[in-house]
Formats: C-alpha cells, sequence, structure tokens
C-alpha cells in the first residue's frame, strides 16, 4: 500500500465531524463507524462540545475571529469525505493468527480508509484522489495480509 498519513479520531471527535454537515452520507458513516451516539450528542451537544474540545487540544480545530470553531489539517478531509461519502466497499482479512478489517469510502470530496481501532475510535488513510478504488481495496488486503503474517 502506498506511504499514506494516519489520523486517529475518538469517537466524540468523529460526532462532531459528521454534526457539521448533517444529512443522509453523515447519518450513514454514524452507522458505519458504530457511533450510536451521534444522534443523541446531536440533539444534547454534550458529546459535540467533548469532542469539539479534543480536536482543538490536539490541532485539528482553530477558534476562528467570531468565536467559532474552523477543522483543520487532516481532519478537515476527512469531516469533508466522511459527511459527503456515496460509497464505501467493505473489507475484511483474516487468517490463524489474526485479522483486520475496514472500508473505503468514497466522495466527490476524495477518498479514504477507515479503520476501527479500540475503545471506539478509528484510524483514517486519505488516499490520492486519483486512487483507482479496485487497486486500493486489493493492495489494502494484501498489505493487511502481509502484516498479519508478520505480526
Amino acid at each position: 500500500m502506498p506511504d499514506v498519513e494516519h489520523t486517529g479520531l475518538s469517537a466524540a471527535e468523529l460526532e462532531h465531524l459528521l454534526a457539521l454537515r448533517p444529512g443522509h452520507s453523515a447519518a450513514a458513516m454514524a452507522a458505519l463507524l458504530q457511533l450510536d451516539g451521534a444522534e443523541r450528542a446531536h440533539e444534547h451537544g454534550d458529546s459535540l462540545i467533548t469532542g469539539a474540545a479534543s480536536l482543538l487540544n490536539r490541532g485539528f480545530a482553530r477558534v476562528t475571529e467570531t468565536g467559532g470553531i474552523e477543522i483543520v489539517g487532516t481532519a478537515h478531509p476527512i469531516s469533508r469525505i466522511l459527511t459527503s461519502a456515496e460509497r464505501w466497499t467493505v473489507f475484511a482479512v483474516r487468517d490463524d493468527a489474526a485479522g483486520a478489517n475496514g472500508f473505503l469510502v468514497e466522495s466527490p470530496e476524495g477518498k479514504l480508509i477507515a479503520q476501527p481501532r479500540g475503545i471506539g475510535s478509528w484510524l483514517f488513510m486519505l488516499l490520492h484522489p486519483t486512487a483507482v478504488t479496485a487497486q486500493i481495496v486489493t493492495q489494502t488486503a494484501l498489505g493487511l495480509a502481509r502484516s498479519s503474517d508478520s505480526g
């Protein structure tokens, strides 16, 4: 798999990012990311505040001159892709010793791979805009199979 930057985000951070552009794609992503609190967070705001504070603390957001919050760094394209997603390709690699799973997310804003991590967090890998879907899935599956062989 090509060298890509990895960004880990917590459930609260993801709930905040998805709430920025609510709609069908954001709701579908909340379900895929198993964010059962996303709708509740949107109504009550607790998790949204926690997510915003965490994004600010980690440098993925900044306070604007008007007091709003602007998403920056790799969290910005991740947020845009997740809230405008049109296609999701699920993948899983398993052998006797280990396994890995995740999905490829495609949108007019770009492409990324999402993989679950512990305690409701997710790892995201932004992909080159011209990357071919079939090649991404094949390279990801082969890369995960090799890493599980060496682990």
